[in-house]
């Protein structure tokens, strides 16, 4: 996007899609210096074995985005730095087509990778 005075922007977003129709179910922005490098979704240690063949869908969002937590890791990119130095850990909690950010944890350095342990703790 440009901005006045000539230069280019960029900003990052998040996006969820019905996985059958491609429509746009919900999205969230990150900050304005702010990208998006890893990405989990997760049920966050519910008991997702009680719907297990019930017809939950991949990743445990549900059909038609309802329920789920999606875990985007950050880095802040700022021209001066060359590698990041700063980021962030969000917990969007998607419901009814939309994505709540439920909680949010600053961190230093870039999170490149997420990973959830079996008992629901993410690492």
């Amino acid at each position: 996007r440009a901005v006045p005075g000539g230069e280019e922007t960029e900003r990052y977003k998040l996006r969820v899609f019905d996985d059958s129709s491609f429509a746009e179910l919900a999205s969230a922005h990150l900050l304005p210096d702010e990208a998006g490098l890893s990405i989990l979704v997760s049920g966050l240690g519910e008991e997702e074995a009680a719907e297990g063949a019930a017809g939950s869908s991949v990743g445990g969002l549900g059909g038609g985005g309802g329920g789920g937590y999606i875990v985007v890791g950050t880095a802040h990119i700022l021209p001066d730095e060359p590698e990041p130095t700063s980021g962030r850990i969000l917990v969007f909690e998607l419901q009814e087509g939309s994505l709540e950010l439920r909680h949010e944890a600053a961190v230093r350095g870039a999170v490149y990778s997420l990973a959830e342990l079996s008992s629901g703790l993410l690492l």
